[in-house]
């Protein structure tokens, strides 16, 4: 029960869509995690349903609830029904935003200070994400058979770094690429004493060069 929230965010991401993860406890209760996607309020589904619904609350991109394990199947179907009816047919449409955009030149330990000023981060002030554009990428490996790493080529004075966690499967398009426009956080890695840039891609967009 503790991971699904985890679980959900990751099936709305990797299908772009709303994902509902649901666990079934002792006492024929159930309790389930919601995670949306911008153009669907979570509540606004949940409220669609809330006939068969024990306990429920949240916000737009985050919200979870109860119900009786018997109307779990009833209660998916209604779910699906209100999403689908709320989104309609179409396919589901990626939407990303970044704070800054700016070449790889402009990354630098100044920078990172700079975003640092921000912080704390959370619910209400999300981590800033960077869309850096014109990216060459080299040394491209496979880590642990699920991420990747390499580097940005031409960075700047200092190098930079990238890890992309469950980025294996783009290896071979972004290492073909001429040029790539990458979405992520900027940080810093340290290791055996050494401070480097690092970027944390969680998108890319292939350059035609």
């Amino acid at each position: 029960r503790g991971v699904a929230g985890i679980v959900a965010a990751r099936l709305r991401d990797q299908h772009n869509a709303p994902a509902v993860v649901l666990a079934l406890g002792d006492g024929g209760e159930a309790r389930a995690s919601v995670r949306s996607t911008p153009d669907l309020h979570a509540l606004t589904l949940l409220g669609d349903a809330q006939a068969l619904l024990l306990k429920w609350g949240g916000h737009a991109a985050a919200a979870g609830f109860s119900a009786r394990s018997d109307d779990v199947p009833a209660l998916a179907a209604m779910l699906l029904e209100s999403a689908t009816a709320r989104l309609g047919e179409r396919a589901p449409q990626r939407c990303r935003t970044a704070e800054l955009r700016l070449p790889p030149q402009a990354l630098s330990m100044g920078l990172v200070e700079a975003l640092a000023q921000l912080e704390p981060h959370g619910k209400d002030n999300p981590e800033p994400k960077l869309w850096v554009t014109g990216a060459r990428l080299t040394n491209l490996r496979v880590v642990k058979d699920r991420h990747l790493m390499g580097d940005l080529a031409g960075a700047g004075p200092r190098p930079v770094s990238l890890v992309w966690w469950d980025g294996a499967p783009h290896r071979a398009a972004l290492a073909a690429a001429p040029s790539v426009e990458l979405l992520g956080k900027l940080g810093v890695n340290s290791w055996q004493g050494v401070d480097k840039l690092q970027i944390q891609a969680e998108d890319a967009l292939i350059g035609e060069g």
